[in-house]
């Protein structure tokens, strides 16, 4: 589909203002991404830190006046290096533990492969190491010191330099016994490589989880009276019913292979949906990820790209969000379901911890994972009960308290969930337990229960939807409204009590 993405540039999120130092909690939130940078690609300090300031947003410092340099950050960078021990520089007792120890192993013919402070060692680092100390090597009379694969060295001449530096021998004796590793290779297995979907989820899973962290520390997201904001202000529920209008036309028509006429769609509303990825709203971001993934091959396969190429245009090439869009495109069709759940999950957890489970938001995605996990086939899994048993145990804990209406959103949850799940008697129970708290309510509050009876309506409606054919569910409510509407007039308190009450409606007296 061919979709001009305008070309909008954006610098990266501004450096928070009156913090000089990145936390411990920070440099921990992104130790594993600065250990894969500094050790597994083996990549120079300063790229690191140029990655981690362009890429994931993180600065070791936040003040670029009053003597914060660049050489005072990478101190900073080199405190925790060490710290975590991932320092690559040798220091001199460990050359001569590694000189003595291959001297030993190569004697009797045995292949080595050697480890620092649980690091690997390239024996060329070595070399090169000894290459920059002639005077080392003249004091061991070193020779084929080029030679990566031996280093022939005269043991006595070692044995004297020591006796010269009881310093030295000391610290050789510490590390020959602590931090010096030595062992036989085995034979090298065929490489493995990860499942490329398992690859990606990784991936993406990493930089969601920086996004996350930063989004919320610098207060781009924030939870106000248990709502979700961005820059301090909620969802606009309009925005979201005007998103999914769009983006049902879109999948309709795509769905038929009216790839002109959704490309149509698309253009004219390329201002808001603009708007959507620059805003960055959590909820439509969200939305936009999951609906897009979940849709059969060949529409994804035209959406994803667009997708990309809307976050790449607007927010620009380092931006988290389109950091976490290019690997979804370039994984196959068959790995997307995985990676959407994998950030699904993800996400669900994250937000459980800022949000709780009485928050429409959660409420939402609790329901979308429901439904992909039955898709996936693990409706009966640990992740999807983890979700039952989170939302029985709170309806129980509202019971307890007298929290009825927070009680009853609890029920309403999980009769979605066992509807998902196709369990339509624990559905059934669950409804008929709700109906009981709306009841309690009648006779306590009686300007609540009218909403509560509407809330009740609609679970039966959608329960009864699930179970009957879409025909047949049409048929009896058409005929019960029609009744209903002719006795009680039209909006009547007495024709949604009957809606409610009637055995024909109700799914457990079909």
């Amino acid at each position: 589909m061919d979709i001009v993405h305008h070309d909008v540039g954006q610098a990266p999120p501004p450096v928070t203002k009156g913090r000089i130092y990145a936390t411990e909690e920070l440099w921990a939130c992104h130790q594993g991404v600065i250990t894969r940078l500094y050790k597994d690609e083996n990549r120079p300090l300063k790229e690191v830190k140029q990655i981690m300031e362009t890429e994931y947003f993180f600065h070791a410092t936040t003040l670029r006046a009053n003597g914060f340099n660049q050489t005072h950050r990478e101190r900073m960078y080199k405190t925790r290096i060490k710290r975590w021990g991932l320092d690559k520089k040798f220091k001199e007792a460990e050359i001569l533990a590694l000189l003595k120890l291959k001297r030993d192993r190569d004697a009797v013919g045995k292949d080595t492969r050697f480890a620092i402070r649980n690091q690997d060692v390239d024996w060329g680092r070595v070399v090169h190491y000894l290459k920059r100390r002639p005077d080392l090597q003249d004091k061991l009379r070193l020779s084929a010191a080029d030679d990566c694969n031996k280093s022939v060295v005269q043991w006595d001449s070692v044995v004297r330099y020591l006796s010269q530096r009881p310093d030295l021998r000391e610290d050789l004796e510490a590390v020959a016994r602590l931090d010096v590793v030595c062992r036989t290779p085995s034979p090298v297995p065929e490489p493995l490589d990860p499942a490329p979907g398992l690859r990606f989820a990784d991936e993406i899973l990493r930089i969601l989880e920086g996004f996350f962290d930063g989004v919320f520390q610098d207060s781009l997201w924030s939870v106000v009276d248990g709502a979700l904001c961005t820059g301090g202000r909620r969802a606009s529920r309009k925005r979201l019913e005007r998103w999914c209008r769009v983006m049902s036309g879109v999948y309709n028509l795509l769905g038929r292979g009216e790839t002109e006429a959704a490309a149509a769609i698309l253009k004219n509303e390329y201002g808001f949906i603009k708007w959507i990825v620059q805003k960055s709203d959590p909820e439509l971001s969200y939305f936009l990820c999951y609906n897009v993934l979940q849709q059969p091959p060949h529409v994804s396969d035209v959406l994803v790209p667009y997708a990309c190429g809307m976050y790449t245009a607007v927010l620009g090439e380092r931006h988290p969000l389109t950091l976490i869009w290019r690997p979804i495109r370039a994984a196959g069709t068959a790995d997307r379901v995985g990676i959407l759940s994998s950030i699904v999950r993800y996400t669900s957890r994250y937000w459980e911890t800022r949000l709780g489970v009485l928050n429409v938001t959660m409420n939402w995605i609790h329901g979308l994972q429901g439904q992909l996990l039955d898709v996936l086939g693990e409706a009966g899994g640990n992740d999807f009960q983890r979700i039952v048993s989170m939302y029985t145990r709170a309806a129980a804990e509202y019971a307890d308290v007298g929290r009825l209406k927070d009680e009853c959103k609890c029920l309403f949850a999980l009769i979605g969930l066992h509807s998902t799940a196709k369990r339509y008697d624990l559905a059934m129970q669950t409804l008929g337990r709700a109906y009981e708290v709306v009841e309690e309510v009648r006779r306590s509050h009686p300007a609540a229960e009218q909403l509560m009876q509407m809330w009740t309506y609609g679970e039966m409606g959608q329960l009864s939807y699930s179970v009957m054919s879409a025909r047949r569910y049409k048929k009896n409510y058409a005929r019960e409204h029609t009744y209903a509407m002719k006795r009680y007039g039209e909006n009547s308190k007495e024709a949604l009590s009957h809606m409610l009450e009637d055995s024909g409606a109700l799914p457990c007296r079909l």
